[in-house]
C-alpha cells in the first residue's frame, strides 16, 4: 500500500492523516508537538506502513513549529516534504476548516503529488539562519532603545557629537548627561545600559558570523560587490543555499521581492505593484540596505539609480528598488559562474577577506 500522511501542526499538539493510493483514509490521530511524541509517532507509522509498502508525508511550515515534527519522520526513515503555507491556504480555506480536515487535505494533495514544496537546508544551514535573524532582532532592539534616547534628549533640547551613539565616544558623553529631574536621568541611564549591552552581544555575534562566511564560498564571492559586507554575503548565501535551485536569474529576484505582479486578461497585461506576498522578506530588507551603499560607491549602480529616480518622478526609494533588482540579478550570474563580480574594488574586497580570515583565526 502507498501510504501518504498528512500533518497538521500545532503549538500544542498535531493531528495526522493516513490515506491510501486511492484517498481512503486508513488511520486518523494526534501527537504533542514534542520531541519524545513525535519520535514515537513517526517509528509506529514507520512500522505499520513500510512493511507493506511505500509511506510517505507532508505538513506546513508553521512559525518553528514544524521542525520537530520534520526531524523526527525524517529520522524514522518516512520522506517528509514541507508544503508551502501560502499556497497550501488556497485548498484549505475551501469547504470545513478544523484541524481534521487540514491533515486530510494534505495527505490527498501529497498523494496526487501536487504538494508546493519548501527548500528545507540542512541542520548547519538553519543553524547559521538562526544567528543571522537573531543578528537583526538585536540591531532592531538596540534601534528602538537608540530612537528612545533621542527622545530623551530632544525633551531638554540636548544632543551629543560622537557620530554613532553606540560607540566609545558616544556612550562616555551620554553617561556625563545629567537632566532635569532624577528620573529622567535615571531612565538615560537604563538606556544606556540597555545600548550598551546590546552593541556588546552584537559584536560577539558578528564575529561569529564572519567567520562563517570566510568558510562559505558563495558568501566569498558575493563580498565582491559593493555595499556587500560579510554579513550581508553571508544572509545572501544561507538564503540561496545553492544557486542551482533557482533555474535563471528572475526566479532569484522573484523570491527576494523585486518582481512587479503581473494581471492579465485577454490581451490586456498589467504590470502592478512590486510582489510582497511570498517572498523572502529578510532577503528584501538585506538587498535595500546594500543598495543604499552600492549608489555611493560603484559608479555602475549609481548610474542605474540616476536613470531610475529620472524615471519615477525623482523617487529615491524606487531608484534604490530597482539597484537591488539588478543587484540580486548580478548575483545569481556571480554565483552561476563561480566568477567574483568584475567591477569589483579589488581593495575594499580584500579588506572584507581578510577581515573574514581574521575572525575565522580567532574562533580558531
Amino acid at each position: 500500500m502507498k501510504a501518504s500522511i498528512g500533518i497538521d501542526i500545532g503549538k500544542k499538539k498535531c493531528d495526522y492523516c493516513v490515506v491510501d493510493g486511492r484517498g481512503v483514509v486508513v488511520e486518523r490521530g494526534q501527537f504533542l508537538n514534542t520531541i519524545p511524541d513525535a519520535e514515537k509517532c513517526a517509528r509506529d507509522l514507520a512500522e505499520r506502513y513500510r512493511k507493506g509498502g511505500s509511506c510517505r508525508a507532508a505538513c506546513e511550515t508553521t512559525a518553528n513549529m514544524w521542525r520537530t515534527t520534520y526531524e523526527a519522520f525524517e529520522a524514522a526513515g518516512i520522506g517528509i516534504k514541507l508544503a508551502n503555507t501560502f499556497e497550501m491556504a488556497v485548498i484549505n480555506k475551501t469547504g470545513k476548516k478544523t484541524d481534521r480536515v487540514d491533515a486530510q487535505k494534505i495527505a490527498n494533495v501529497l498523494r496526487v503529488g501536487m504538494i508546493p514544496e519548501c527548500h528545507v537546508p540542512s541542520k548547519k544551514v538553519r543553524g547559521i539562519r538562526n544567528m543571522v535573524r537573531h543578528h537583526v532582532k538585536l540591531v532592531r532592539d538596540r534601534t528602538h532603545v537608540i530612537n528612545r534616547i533621542h527622545s530623551i534628549l530632544d525633551g531638554y533640547g540636548r544632543s551629543i557629537q560622537a557620530t554613532k551613539m553606540y560607540s566609545h565616544k558616544g556612550v562616555k558623553q551620554l553617561q556625563e548627561i545629567t537632566l532635569a529631574t532624577t528620573h529622567e536621568t535615571l531612565i538615560l541611564q537604563q538606556c544606556v545600559r540597555q545600548m550598551r549591552s546590546l552593541t556588546e552581544e552584537i559584536a560577539m555575534i558578528d564575529g561569529e558570523l564572519e567567520a562563517d562566511a570566510a568558510q562559505n564560498k558563495d558568501a566569498v564571492l558575493l563580498a565582491s560587490m559593493p555595499g556587500v559586507g560579510p554579513f550581508v554575503a553571508l544572509l545572501m548565501a544561507v538564503e540561496i543555499d545553492g544557486i542551482s535551485r533557482f533555474s535563471g536569474p528572475k526566479k532569484l529576484v522573484s523570491m527576494a521581492g523585486f518582481c512587479p505582479t503581473v494581471k492579465q486578461s485577454s490581451k490586456k497585461t498589467r504590470m502592478n505593484r512590486i510582489k510582497k506576498i511570498n517572498s523572502n522578506k529578510l532577503v528584501n530588507w538585506a538587498m535595500c540596505e546594500a543598495a543604499q551603499i552600492a549608489v555611493r560607491h560603484d559608479p555602475k549602480m549609481a548610474a542605474i539609480y540616476e536613470s531610475a529616480r529620472r524615471r519615477h518622478a525623482d523617487k529615491h526609494a524606487l531608484g534604490i528598488i530597482v539597484v537591488a533588482h539588478k543587484m540580486v540579478t548580478i548575483m545569481w550570474h556571480i554565483l552561476h559562474t563561480k566568477t567574483p563580480y568584475q567591477s569589483r574594488n579589488q581593495e575594499l574586497y580584500e579588506r572584507k577577506l581578510n577581515r573574514m580570515k581574521k575572525a575565522r583565526q580567532k574562533r580558531g
